[in-house]
């Protein structure tokens, strides 16, 4: 099984041999194969690793060569501690060298190598180390699918975490609350906002005890224009079940809002954040802001960067979208004010703030200041869209 990842660089044949195999393997099918280390060139033997942390492995190889008792202590020690050096190819190396010192992976080897997997962000080798858990006849936990499920956010692939889970009732395994946040999120990262909701409906009539993490990835996979209401009802039922929401949270329903132009909601769960003992951040700020400028209220906006500027420097998207809210105000002199006050407080103007405020100095008919912009512009090599 572990020999057909060799090759595959497409990541959907990847997902396609991973899902099939999977199954095949809870049903007894596949045979043991060696796993990848993806062109770990210094770990090609023991002796070859000069890696600290490979110390007590490298000592259980020059044991077997005197057919001294081993211990596969030390060899899951070093597999640990590359696994928590981030490096999980050197952890893969040791795990695929226990054989030929005589030693057999065990339940901790197979686990510190899915971790490194899971660190590593390579859900193909960590989904492939699981399902071989069952060929070596070594009983995989629910920390080592929890693991497994993890490392499928790296690269958005929803579908197997969902798979792995439903996988975990083959095998005699409860899911707990780590294994529901896990695929939960999983499936957020790859905006499958109703396989998102299915999971924590299903965490909640298991009766786990859901955490800020499980609401917050059904409220980030909710986060589009379409479904700001979910968003919103979902922070509604944080603080019925006496879950404060983080700023994650608020964050993640604030910018839906601003993409369904419910200008109002996100201003108000802007307005309601420190009584959640939330600082607001940047950016908060300018998706309210961005909300107020799609909605016409120019005023609402101008008066919520000055509250912005008395406790934090926005920044130049800020900045911008102000600009354009005082062009389509008709105050073609607020909007050149805060253009130079971009200016002079060294940010990096963009071509769209240059761009708005010509154009509010164009609409008035003031040319010189017009020019004098387009001069500045075309100095710091900003294309403009302005036509003649």
């Amino acid at each position: 099984m572990r020999e057909s990842l060799h090759g595959l660089s497409d990541e959907t044949a990847r997902t396609q041999v991973i899902g099939a195999e999977f199954k095949a393997t809870m049903c007894g099918a596949v045979p043991r194969a060696h796993l990848p280390t993806t062109g770990c060139q210094s770990c090609q033997s023991l002796d070859a690793v000069k890696h600290p942390v490979q110390a007590p492995v490298m000592e259980a190889a020059s044991l077997s060569k005197s057919r001294a008792s081993l211990n596969i202590i030390h060899a899951n020690a070093a597999i640990s501690a590359s696994g928590k050096s981030s490096a999980w190819q050197r952890a893969l190396a040791v795990f695929n060298r226990l054989p030929n010192v005589t030693l057999m992976p065990d339940k901790v080897s197979y686990g510190s190598a899915v971790t490194a997997c899971e660190k590593g962000g390579k859900w193909h080798i960590a989904a492939h180390l699981v399902a071989s858990m069952h060929i070596d006849r070594v009983s995989p936990d629910i920390v080592n699918y929890n693991a497994a499920v993890s490392a499928f956010q790296s690269r958005n692939r929803w579908e197997l975490a969902l798979n792995f889970l439903s996988g975990i009732s083959v095998v005699s395994l409860t899911p707990d609350v780590i294994t529901y946040n896990a695929a939960t999120a999983a499936c957020a990262k790859g905006r499958a906002w109703q396989q998102t909701l299915e999971l924590l409906i299903s965490t909640l009539n298991l009766r786990l005890l859901l955490s800020v993490a499980s609401y917050g990835s059904a409220i980030i996979a909710c986060r589009d224009k379409d479904t700001w209401r979910l968003a919103g009802n979902l922070v509604r039922h944080m603080h019925k079940e006496s879950i404060p929401p983080n700023q994650i949270c608020v964050g993640a329903v604030i910018n839906a809002c601003e993409g369904g132009k419910r200008w109002l909601i996100a201003l108000g769960l802007l307005h309601s954040m420190p009584k959640m003992r939330l600082m607001a951040d940047m950016i908060n700020y300018n998706a309210v802001l961005s909300a107020l400028e799609r909605g016409q209220l120019w005023t609402t906006a101008l008066n919520l960067f000055n509250v912005q500027r008395s406790s934090q420097k926005p920044d130049v998207i800020g900045y911008s979208t102000l600009i354009r809210a005082c062009e389509a105000g008709g105050w073609w002199q607020l909007a050149f004010s805060h253009f130079t006050e971009l200016a002079e407080a060294t940010l990096k103007s963009d071509h769209v703030a240059y761009n708005t405020a010509i154009s509010a100095c164009g609409v008035q008919r003031k040319w010189e200041l017009a020019l004098s912009l387009i001069v500045m512009m075309r100095s710091i090599t900003l294309a403009s869209d302005v036509t003649g």
